[in-house]
């Protein structure tokens, strides 16, 4: 899946971020590169959300929440 974003050539930034995340979270084995790795995600994120490109994805799916949700329940 990563290949054909690859490809293809106007991708959403949001992609990237979500595919890297997703990427490194399991490999980072403290807790607190984890924190680490989702803060810089979400600072990310926020930033993209006010991309007139990005903005309708983020209709579509909320990230943010999305990450706070798998993040957060798992830290417990």
């Amino acid at each position: 899946m990563e290949r054909e974003l690859k490809q293809n050539k106007k991708n959403y930034f949001t992609e990237k971020i979500i595919f890297n995340l997703i990427k490194k979270y399991p490999l980072a084995l403290s807790r607190s590169k984890k924190n680490k790795l989702v803060d810089h995600t979400m600072e990310q994120l926020h930033l993209l959300v006010e991309s007139s490109y990005e903005k309708h994805l983020f209709r579509v799916f909320d990230f943010v929440e999305w990450i706070k949700s798998i993040h957060f329940d798992s830290s417990s």
